[in-house]
């Protein structure tokens, strides 16, 4: 290698911490620029759904993958500097201020934009109370018949261990009361 070259290897090994952008705040610039697409009423109605749901997607996978390994850091104490110089409770904590208006901003989107919009279509979200009689029992028997079948009740108590709860999947959890009130 050539001396230049070493000195630019050097000065880049040695750069001030403010040279770096943070991964975690940076893969939350990204997301952000998908949920963008979501907010964007020139896209078509049900693509700005799918973009809300990569959005939420995305961030799923991060909280799984990024935001637990920061947890695990913190709680074990670990305190080595990410390249920007931020501590691992210090990003945390950035990941928080960052997110609050953002989950607010997609919160929003969905709620007063898309469903609505979707509504307006003749696509929406019902409670089981504001349904008819007529689809109430079209949906207890879509219900007995295909997702009954494939439930898995498991009981946890203090004699047992804790089951597996598997990711990216759904998952119940409930009190069981008797009728005397004992759980």
């Amino acid at each position: 290698m050539s001396t230049s070259t070493n000195l630019h290897l050097a000065q880049a090994i040695t750069a001030p911490v403010t040279n770096y952008i943070n991964r975690e705040l940076s893969w939350l610039s990204f997301n952000e620029r998908v949920l963008e697409e979501a907010l964007d009423q020139s896209n078509p109605l049900l693509e700005r759904l799918r973009f809300l749901t990569i959005f939420h997607t995305n961030l799923d996978e991060f909280f799984m993958v990024r935001v637990s390994g920061l947890k695990q850091q913190a709680a074990a104490d670990i305190e080595v500097l990410s390249k920007d110089g931020l501590s691992p409770r210090a990003q945390l904590q950035k990941i928080a201020e960052r997110l609050k208006p953002t989950l607010a901003l997609a919160s929003q989107c969905l709620h007063h934009d898309i469903l609505p919009t979707l509504r307006e279509h003749g696509i929406g979200l019902y409670h089981y109370e504001d349904l008819s009689k007529k689809d109430r029992k079209m949906w207890d028997e879509w219900y007995a018949k295909q997702v009954h079948p494939i439930l898995t009740p498991l009981a946890v108590g203090p004699t047992q261990r804790f089951p597996f709860i598997s990711n990216l999947s759904l998952n119940l959890a409930m009190w069981v009361r008797s009728a005397s009130g004992e759980q």
